[in-house]
């Protein structure tokens, strides 16, 4: 399964979640993937939340399974930065 997760940590960004949800499932046609539906988005959330304390981000690691998909339109809007990605996908690929 190939789920897509967006993030804004303030309405007044230009990278919108629906601009983002816009960019998630136009890569999922191209790529000819199905994206699975609705797509997880979190609005007014800092990006030093970590995705499991996060409300949608939540409700997504609570149905991630190993081997499934996680698409994001910038590796900032699931993670502070690659060492909380890393520590993320290795916890949710046990």
């Amino acid at each position: 399964m190939m789920y897509g997760y967006c993030r804004v940590s303030s309405d007044k960004q230009d990278n919108s979640l629906s601009a983002q949800q816009a960019r998630l499932e136009e890569f999922a046609w191209q790529a000819w993937l199905e994206l699975f539906q609705p797509l997880f988005g979190d609005e007014d959330v800092s990006g030093s939340l970590p995705l499991k304390r996060r409300t949608q981000g939540q409700k997504l690691w609570d149905i991630v399974q190993p081997g499934d998909i996680v698409v994001f339109t910038k590796l900032a809007r699931g993670f502070r930065n690659m060492v909380d990605a890393a520590a993320t996908l290795q916890v949710l690929s046990q």
